[in-house]
């Protein structure tokens, strides 16, 4: 019979709240219709209740800076929007994972968490893989997904991160670049 308390220390090894959260998240990502744009679709309905108010307000700047990309563009522009390629919450542009799985997690200053999580999108002869780390924040009184990094096996100096990945944008505003 196992004692109680390293029965507790078992379970909040295997279910935390950063790793619940995290689990509900990309469960609820692997579904979206690719066809959504984030910024105006279903996805965003779905997705916005997992993230911090920070990272709400700086994908809010980042659809009103595409919007205002929009509406600099001569008339009749076939020009492709920026923030169209891609899914913001994991880092392969071609399509979203089919599938996740949690890796570690480490504990950060001021109850931030990192979260690794390995994705695979099946192909039709082809399983690709990669991993990003998700960062998770107090938000109020709940956890929340405060950013995401980007190829966390990436041999490139520095993290890439969602939160600084509008480039172009000065808040709101569209003031060119890409």
């Amino acid at each position: 019979m196992i004692p109680m308390l390293l029965l507790s220390l078992l379970l909040a090894q295997t279910a935390s709240p950063p790793h619940d959260l995290v689990t509900r998240f990309y469960s609820k990502y692997v579904k979206l219709d690719t066809s959504d744009s984030f910024f105006k679709g279903s996805a965003k309905r779905v997705l916005f209740p997992f993230l911090t108010t920070r990272l709400r307000r700086v994908l809010d700047d980042a659809g009103a800076c595409q919007a205002d990309w929009v509406r600099q563009q001569p008339k009749g522009s076939t020009d492709k929007p920026p923030f169209v390629d891609g899914f913001f919450f994991s880092t392969m542009p071609d399509g979203l994972p089919t599938s996740f799985m949690l890796g570690p997690i480490e504990a950060l200053p001021h109850g931030r968490y990192r979260v690794t999580v390995d994705f695979v999108r099946k192909e039709i002869a082809d399983l690709i893989t990669w991993r990003d780390i998700v960062i998770v924040a107090k938000d109020g009184d709940r956890f929340a997904i405060d950013d995401v990094v980007s190829d966390a096996d990436s041999s490139t100096d520095g993290e890439r991160r969602l939160s600084e990945s509008f480039d172009g944008c000065r808040g709101r505003r569209w003031i060119g670049g890409l």
